[in-house]
């Protein structure tokens, strides 16, 4: 089965499961903008958000669509990105509900909006060998590719789909392929 997260790229409700639960090999083929036929595709996960809205560089707002367990989808328009291919500069806006407060049972209204960056935003810094290296132990160089660097997001000479490239320090996690993040207790609160 598969399901459409917002309007855009179809992904399998399996994938979306996979995200959901942190067991997804590569997340950043689901979240984050996706340069496809039809337009940008950009996905969020933001449990427990009731609004969850990108905000481009120049104020244009495009609300995001709940699909699937937390997971935000939206299909940006041709004029929202800087040329066929490649992904618009934005952040994602999210409000969590706020309290009910009348005394209805009906649902809260959204809280105040958090503006922040999405990590998916930008492409991974580790590559297939690195992350094939370090699953046998044998990686020589791992200060190169762990922790985090002043570097520019356009440091290998490409123009990527991450847009104009910027200054700052880009981090590199260190979780093992297939195996989630999460707190110890298991409870998974927002981002």
């Amino acid at each position: 089965m598969t399901s459409r997260t917002g309007t855009g790229a179809w992904v399998s409700s399996g994938e979306l499961d996979r995200v959901i639960t942190g067991t997804h090999h590569d997340p950043h083929s689901v979240l984050g903008a996706h340069p496809g036929p039809d337009g940008v595709t950009v996905r969020a996960l933001r449990p427990l958000a009731a609004t969850v809205t990108v905000l481009l560089a120049d104020g244009r707002r495009y609300p995001m669509e709940h699909a699937h367990g937390g997971i935000f989808g939206v299909l940006l328009p041709d004029d929202a990105t800087p040329g066929p291919g490649l992904v618009p500069d934005y952040r994602l806006a999210v409000a969590y509900p706020g309290p009910a407060g009348d005394g209805s049972d009906g649902p809260a209204e959204p809280g105040p909006e958090t503006v922040g960056d999405d990590p998916y935003r930008h492409r991974p810094t580790l590559g297939e060998i690195d992350l094939h290296l370090i699953g046998e132990g044998r990686h020589e160089e791992l200060w190169r590719v762990l922790g985090a660097h002043v570097r520019e997001s356009g440091d290998d000479g490409a123009a990527g789909p991450d847009g104009p490239p910027g200054d700052g320090v880009l981090p590199a996690g260190g979780a093992v392929p297939g195996d989630g993040v999460r707190p110890a207790d298991g409870v998974r609160s927002g981002d």
